[in-house]
């Protein structure tokens, strides 16, 4: 006797094609966020950005903070001065939208230093990655 009963697949095409393409939208808005021309376009972005950027901003100053990357004396001074705001950033117990407005906040939040710690943690995680490929 033989079943018509078709099994489906385990993996849908369409929901990842949408992860790939919510996890290329997450990319270029910390490409944005790194390189923007200013501080009311980056607290913009920041303003606007899905969780997803605000975890993996999150992420980016949990490596600076652990250590996992180089950083000149002028830019630990400069990370030093905002020491309680990367704990807090890093902190799982906080809420994202916290530190939504720990990073778009005035005067010492952290968006004035994000276009430091981004373009650093990212190209030593990109060299790493390279290296272990190689």
């Amino acid at each position: 006797m033989e079943s018509n009963i078709r099994f489906l697949p385990t993996t849908y095409p369409e929901a990842s094609k949408r992860k790939k393409a919510a996890g290329l939208a997450t990319k270029r808005t910390l490409k944005y966020i790194a390189i923007a021309p200013n501080e009311k376009a980056r607290s913009e972005a920041i303003r606007q950005a899905s969780p997803a950027v605000i975890k993996s901003l999150s992420d980016i100053a949990l490596n600076a903070a652990s250590g996992d990357v180089k950083f000149t004396p002028t830019q630990k001074r400069e990370l030093r001065k905002h020491r309680q705001h990367i704990e807090q950033l890093i902190d799982n117990r906080i809420p994202l939208e916290k530190k939504r407005r720990l990073l778009t906040q005035k005067g010492s939040g952290l968006g004035a230093i994000l276009g430091l710690i981004i373009p650093t943690v990212v190209s030593a995680i990109g060299s790493a990655i390279m290296n272990r490929n190689n």
